[in-house]
């Protein structure tokens, strides 16, 4: 939530490396929010893009909303779409469910 709220105000994309080594960004547009979880360039191995898309296909009903990216410069997340919402309510953008799953696909 800290890093969505400092990237809506700033209007910047807001990124942070997880003590897992996973790289987590956040990338506010007009009408919601990006969330990607994933590795930088320099920290992608090249059959996690295999494994991603065949845990994906394997069980939509769970991943399916998180979407493979391969960045320009070699990164590769999984991005979610999430409807912007105000800092204020309190409420996470995705649930620690929801983030679990990111990582479980990504790993």
């Amino acid at each position: 939530m800290e890093l969505a709220g400092h990237a809506l105000r700033e209007g910047v994309v807001a990124g942070q490396t997880l003590d897992n080594g996973l790289h987590l960004l956040v990338y506010p547009t007009e009408a919601e929010i990006l969330v990607a979880l994933g590795y930088k360039a320099d920290s992608v191995r090249r059959e996690i893009l295999f494994w991603v898309l065949r845990r994906r296909a394997g069980n939509v009903a769970r991943f399916g909303k998180w979407m493979p990216a391969l960045m320009a410069d070699g990164a590769f997340y999984v991005v979610r779409r999430v409807r912007s919402v105000e800092q204020s309510d309190g409420l996470p953008l995705l649930s620690e469910h929801d983030m679990n799953d990111a990582e479980e696909l990504i790993s």
